[in-house]
């Protein structure tokens, strides 16, 4: 290969793909992006580097170009019913709630950006198609698209590895897939459920298509990540006009901090972040959605002495967490303050907390988390609850204490190091945020690829390792 890019040429080509792709490459990814571009440039057939680069600025990128961009610039990482909470959310919430109000039309449509090789739109079609005993009679459609075209090829085809289930429910993986070559194919009934297209989400153009438009539910998970916050948050802003009045927006667990559109509520769903359309919700909606007055969840009282409950065998531990799993939260509360009744114990305390917050009654969970660490100041996973539930408040300062507590007790906690970087890259504190970006680096170097880190929701080391550079790379320092 003749020559080689100068930083002038990287720079361009850095702001070019951020602007037609929302890939960035900061100037400590310019390595990583000359070694890629060289490689595309053979792929390309080119001899010389730099005409290449100059080929590729002379104009807007054509959609050839950007899908042969993505095959050497995207990765995929997924699984069927990745993030399994969110699905727990929809099963127990959002799809109760949509399959009532639509009993006479049977109509639902739902569209999951940036979908990769499809294991996200074909676990929403098989939830739905276990959730609905005549879903033959609805009309469902859902919509998967994404940028990497190879990926929707094999989105299409539909035959995946052991991979993909590895968080996949035994029940799924028997009903709706059959073996083939020592891999799966998905069951043809699932297949029609779903179309695949291609898109590139950083042409927000795009949106104004009627094909995008009028979603009851819309996946965008794990994805904003890799853009600026700025084009993140212009995203955000687009696809809430592709959703119907009270529709929902998935976004991933690291994305949120990217949200500033006051046209959502952000609810917060057992670990799943949930933004809902503010626009005409309706009155049960809004009582979940309602984060701040403390009143989204209603109590029953616990009569004493010769009340109901004088025979009443205090609940398990064990039980209330079954409901908490299930997304039960009215009921793991019920229990678990039944458990408090004569003082309650620390883990009582921890999971009380959790359920009210992920009910979004983020005051009284502040106060059972305050409670549990007045038991044991020495948890690192209590003091990082309180800084989850102080984010949700926006008490940033105070989110940035108590992870700072967390990581007092625990220099290890990998979560606490990465979110004490996101809250001050967020403050402006860019130096310190990128500190302990790399902090978060090094703590993952005691990992393996598929570890799932404690108190991530599921998420593993490799994913970790890709969101903290891809932020780092877009944190000057």
């Amino acid at each position: 290969m003749k020559n080689d890019l100068t930083d002038e040429s990287l720079l361009r080509l850095s702001n070019h793909l951020a602007q037609h792709m929302g890939i960035n490459f900061s100037a400590e990814r310019f390595t990583d992006l000359k070694t890629k571009m060289t490689a595309l440039a053979d792929a390309f057939e080119f001899e010389d580097v730099e005409e290449f680069a100059a080929w590729l600025l002379s104009d807007k990128l054509s959609r050839e170009q950007i899908e042969l961009l993505a095959d050497f610039l995207t990765v995929g990482e997924t699984y069927f019913f990745r993030d399994p909470k969110s699905f727990l959310v929809l099963e127990n919430e959002i799809f109760p709630q949509l399959i009532d109000a639509r009993q006479n039309t049977r109509f639902m449509r739902i569209w999951s950006a940036a979908c990769c090789t499809g294991e996200e739109p074909y676990s929403i079609a098989m939830l739905l198609r276990k959730m609905i005993p005549d879903v033959d009679s609805w009309q469902i459609n859902i919509l998967g698209t994404d940028i990497n075209q190879t990926f929707l090829e094999r989105a299409t085809e539909g035959l995946y590895g052991d991979w993909s289930f590895r968080a996949t429910p035994d029940f799924y993986k028997e009903r709706y897939f059959k073996p083939k070559k020592n891999r799966f194919q998905i069951d043809t009934q699932i297949k029609k459920m779903v179309r695949f297209e291609w898109m590139n989400l950083a042409e927000l153009e795009c949106l104004d298509d009627p094909n995008y438009s009028s979603m009851d539910l819309i996946f965008c998970r794990n994805v904003l990540i890799y853009f600026s916050q700025e084009h993140a948050t212009k995203i955000i802003t687009s696809l809430s006009k592709c959703l119907i009045p009270d529709g929902y927006l998935f976004v991933g667990p690291n994305e949120l901090t990217a949200n500033d559109d006051r046209s959502y509520n952000s609810l917060h769903r057992n670990g799943a972040i949930v933004l809902q359309k503010a626009n005409h919700i309706a009155a049960e909606i809004q009582r979940l959605a309602d984060v701040d007055s403390g009143e989204g969840l209603q109590i029953k009282e616990v009569e004493s002495g010769s009340g109901a409950h004088m025979n009443q065998q205090i609940p398990t531990l064990e039980e209330a967490q079954a409901r908490y799993d299930q997304a039960l939260y009215q009921e793991a509360v019920e229990l678990l303050l039944l458990r408090c009744k004569n003082g309650g114990d620390f883990s009582t305390m921890v999971l009380l907390a959790k359920s009210f917050a992920n009910h979004s009654d983020l005051k009284s969970a502040l106060k059972w988390c305050d409670q549990a660490i007045k038991v044991n100041r020495l948890n690192a996973a209590t003091h990082y609850l309180r800084a989850t539930i102080l984010q949700e408040q926006g008490a940033n300062s105070e989110a940035i204490h108590s992870l700072k507590q967390a990581l007092l007790m625990d220099s290890s906690f990998v979560l606490a190091e990465f979110n004490l970087g996101i809250l001050l890259k967020h403050s402006g504190n860019l130096r310190d945020a990128q500190r302990h970006f790399k902090a978060t680096l090094k703590l993952l170097g005691s990992y393996d690829d598929n570890d799932i880190l404690p108190e991530s929701e599921g998420t593993t080391a490799s994913g970790m390792r890709v969101i903290v550079s891809s932020l780092m790379a877009d944190t000057p320092h």
